[in-house]
């Protein structure tokens, strides 16, 4: 498995979606998590909003362009 990980992250024209699509559900949301909350933060529309709405918002998003639906 570590192989085709690796063979994975060599590849020239990896998209996002594929590199997350290979993860598991837990680790995809903590990389999620890391890419994605500090820009929801700063959106005004989910300013006052608690932190952990903004983790759903996250997550919704990471589903939606995934394909994984």
């Amino acid at each position: 498995m570590m192989d085709h990980m690796r063979l994975k992250f060599r590849t020239e024209n990896l998209q996002q979606d594929e590199v997350l699509s290979v993860l598991p559900k837990a680790i995809r949301s903590s990389v999620a998590q890391h890419l994605f909350l500090q820009i929801v933060e700063k959106v005004y529309l989910f300013k006052g909003t608690s932190y952990d709405f903004m983790l759903q918002l996250v997550g919704i998003f990471i589903w939606l362009n995934s394909g994984l639906k």
